[in-house]
């Protein structure tokens, strides 16, 4: 339920940590430290995943002269692999940017 709340822009960490001050009283920095280990930690897992699941052969693959922009796949290949392992910033800068102010007029739908 921590991590629901937390990947939701209305809330992320603040409504963790208004809620845990009132439960956990002087612990309440540690479980929303937990919390916020636990989105670490999920996406390290999911990068491992996706990671493994990139295993390219063009990566492996030695590069002959026979095909004019073979070299050229293989370090566009490389470039993305470089620019995905940047998902972890990505996820520090959604927890540090202000929550999005709630209001009673939304609608999902409209």
């Amino acid at each position: 339920m921590g991590v629901a709340t937390v990947l939701d822009p209305w809330y992320k960490m603040a409504l963790l940590e208004f809620h845990f001050d009132k439960l956990y009283d002087h612990d309440a920095c540690t479980q929303v430290r937990k919390i916020r280990e636990l989105c670490y930690d999920l996406l390290s897992d999911y990068q491992q995943t996706k990671n493994s699941s990139r295993n390219s052969p063009l990566l492996n693959k030695i590069v002959t002269n026979d095909e004019p922009l073979e070299e050229y796949d293989v370090f566009i290949e490389r470039r993305r692999e470089t620019r995905s392992s940047s998902v972890k910033t990505e996820l520090d800068h959604y927890l540090e940017e202000d929550v999005i102010k709630r209001t009673p007029d939304f609608d999902i739908l409209n």
